[in-house]
């Protein structure tokens, strides 16, 4: 590709697994400057991942060498207002692009939210969105940041859990 890329390896039984196949999907049908970019997946190859020679999937995305917010706020602290206000714009854009292609993400958090070589934002790990009609939850996202009828697995409004998670 002659270009850095981050890795995401799945099992290779993955090509399967839903959570592999709906990232793939989802992000094939976004295109936002603030949502991190699929290059290439790849369904079957043999790598070596921990030291063991495994039969593995994986997905190449654009890389954000700037790590993720967590780490940003872990090691600087506190932002300015305005820094705050400018990146917590950014992310909404990026997900009201996401509800307007009908997908809901349903695993906002700070680790989910990078940062590219120029410091632009990016939204990332979308193998538990769904879409956002869906009836059925297929997963409960990470506490701390779900609504609580994410939580208890009784949600109607994905959307709604989505701004739930942005606050």
């Amino acid at each position: 590709l002659d270009q850095q890329v981050a890795l995401k390896f799945f099992d290779f039984h993955a090509i399967t697994d839903k959570n592999y196949r709906n990232e793939i999907s989802i992000l094939s049908q976004l295109n936002h400057p603030n949502i991190i970019k699929l290059i290439e997946n790849v369904d079957e190859t043999s790598a070596i991942l921990e030291r063991q020679q495994k039969q593995t999937s994986y997905i190449a995305f654009e890389f954000a060498e700037h790590g993720d917010l967590f780490e940003v706020v872990s090691k600087y602290g506190a932002m300015s207002e305005i820094l705050c206000r400018t990146l917590f714009h950014k992310l909404v854009d990026a997900i009201e692009h996401m509800h307007s292609h009908g997908i809901a993400h349903l695993d906002l958090k700070l680790e989910n939210l990078l940062f590219d070589k120029d410091f632009n934002l990016k939204v990332t790990d979308f193998d538990l969105s769904q879409p956002i009609d869906s009836t059925t939850l297929i997963a409960r996202g990470t506490a701390g940041y779900r609504a609580p009828e994410i939580k208890k697995g009784l949600c109607y409004n994905l959307k709604a859990a989505d701004v739930y998670s942005l606050g």
